[in-house]
């Protein structure tokens, strides 16, 4: 009886360390994916609007993060990018950050449904 308790508790352990392991390397991607929309987005405001690095990176997650523009923008082309960068990076966020935490949710829905099915 105590073998077959210790292969029950053999496999949650393994369970945490897969979800663990799922869970760092969702992070790098979701963050990777991030950082390369921000990335994008800080270079052309560089390059169009002639900001300083640091105006750039900080107008970019702004606008990533819904906040809104940080800066007034001089030229249409700058105003035109910005406009579709607000759409696909809002997008992009909200998607990663699902991406990044699916497992939890996954793992807490699946506890879930099976103590909501055990008690009927």
């Amino acid at each position: 009886m105590a073998k077959r308790g210790f292969k029950i508790f053999e496999k949650e352990i393994i369970k945490e360390e897969k979800l663990i392991f799922h869970f760092i390397r969702r992070g790098l991607i979701g963050i990777g994916v991030i950082l390369l929309f921000l990335a994008i987005g800080s270079s052309f405001y560089i390059a169009v609007e002639k900001m300083p690095i640091y105006d750039a990176i900080y107008h970019a997650s702004m606008i990533m993060t819904g906040m809104g523009p940080a800066l007034v923008l001089m030229t249409p082309a700058a105003k035109i990018f910005t406009s579709i960068y607000a759409m696909f990076s809002v997008g992009i966020i909200i998607s990663a950050i699902i991406f990044i935490f699916e497992p939890l949710f996954k793992r807490w829905h699946k506890r879930t449904y099976e103590q909501f099915h055990k008690k009927k």
